[in-house]
């Protein structure tokens, strides 16, 4: 009976070195899982911030390109109105001006100089 409890002791002794040199495999196994899911999860947080930078420099480009957008459709705006002919603008002042001349003269004393 001796040698049969012996025996199973020897058993038991074997699985529970097995059991421990598996336990050590994979406390080493998870500790290199847990190196990786922490570098993984740096580099989420570091895409992250990128994603966020990125969208920040996306809205601020789409801010300046509908400003520009505004003042080119201004542009265009201003530069569809008609045109003033220069030569007929000192016509229509000149014109004025002789009026204002004739009506001056008109008006003044006899002894006024006549410019007519």
């Amino acid at each position: 009976m001796r040698k049969q409890w012996t025996t199973q002791l020897d058993e038991a002794y074997a699985t529970i070195k097995a059991l421990r040199s598996d336990l050590e495999g994979l406390r080493r196994v998870h500790h290199v899982a847990l190196e990786e899911l922490g570098a993984q999860e740096d580099r989420v947080a570091e895409l992250e911030a990128d994603m966020s930078s990125a969208r920040s420099v996306l809205a601020e480009q789409a801010t300046m390109l509908a400003n520009i957008d505004a003042i080119v459709r201004q542009r265009i705006a201003d530069a569809m109105q008609p045109v003033v002919d220069a030569s007929q603008v000192v016509e229509d002042e000149d014109a004025r001006l002789q009026e204002q001349l004739h009506v001056m003269i008109c008006s003044s004393d006899s002894t006024s100089f006549m410019l007519y």
